[in-house]
């Protein structure tokens, strides 16, 4: 998927929902820690961040708003009514680009 907007567009995705959601509460309190080791960003509304098929060097974690995970049709199964698909909204205490840090790209 892309990912990236101020609600953004994004390469995101989670088996267990109820996990993530279970290990975002958990760890809300230290995401300022983890603000104040990082640079802070900001994007528009619409922006993309990473697009799909794009090696990611970042880590991104959502303090505030919002930012959308889509997928875009590959060209040739592209058709004019058919644009991209969003898959999940990601918030506060997601994150995206995890591969970045894994594998150092």
């Amino acid at each position: 998927g892309s990912v990236g907007t101020g609600k953004e567009k994004g390469e995101a995705s989670s088996d267990r929902p109820k996990e993530k959601e279970a290990a975002r509460e958990e760890n809300k309190d230290q995401i300022p820690l983890l603000v104040g080791a990082c640079s802070q960003s900001s994007f528009k509304t619409d922006e993309v961040i990473i697009k799909q098929g794009d090696l990611g060097d970042k880590f991104y974690i959502i303090y505030s708003g919002e930012a959308s995970v889509t997928i875009q049709p590959s060209p040739e199964e592209e058709s004019p009514e058919e644009k991209s698909q969003l898959v999940a909204v990601l918030k506060p205490g997601d994150y995206f680009g995890e591969k970045a840090l894994l594998h150092d790209e």
